[in-house]
């Protein structure tokens, strides 16, 4: 073993007592799949980084929507819902878990009162799509 500090978010060294520095550049966290681990992992990565924003796949008409996680009543299963007005069939969600590593961000982001927006392309583009293009 070599001299070296352990990896961050190892749990060796409690979160309040690392020295914050700014990263040298986005920390991203391409996690593909849910499940606790993952959600687990991403809580760890968020609390080792404390970042200054935290950006999560989703459309970003659901911005307005978020703080509603922080509510002790709202408990997953939840899901963002848009459909076309003139269409409903025409829908798309986006669901979350308790093991969802977005729904970790975005309750990680509140309790910390770190600004977390939705990134993607709006639904209303998506939704906007026809069969013929």
């Amino acid at each position: 073993m070599t001299g070296a500090p352990p990896p961050r978010g190892t749990g060796e060294q409690p979160v309040a007592d690392r020295t914050r520095t700014a990263p040298a550049g986005p920390l991203l966290l391409g996690v593909r799949h849910h499940g606790p681990g993952s959600a687990r992992a991403v809580g760890a990565a968020l609390a080792a980084a404390a970042p200054d924003a935290v950006l999560i796949e989703g459309p970003p008409e659901g911005d307005a929507l978020l703080a509603l996680a922080a509510d002790s009543g709202m408990r997953p299963p939840v899901a963002l819902l848009a459909h076309a007005v003139d269409d409903p069939g025409r829908a798309a969600f986006w669901p979350f878990a308790e093991f969802s590593p977005e729904w970790v961000a975005i309750r990680w982001a509140l309790a910390h009162d770190v600004p977390v927006r939705f990134i993607d392309l709006p639904a209303a583009h998506t939704l906007a799509l026809t069969a013929d293009g």
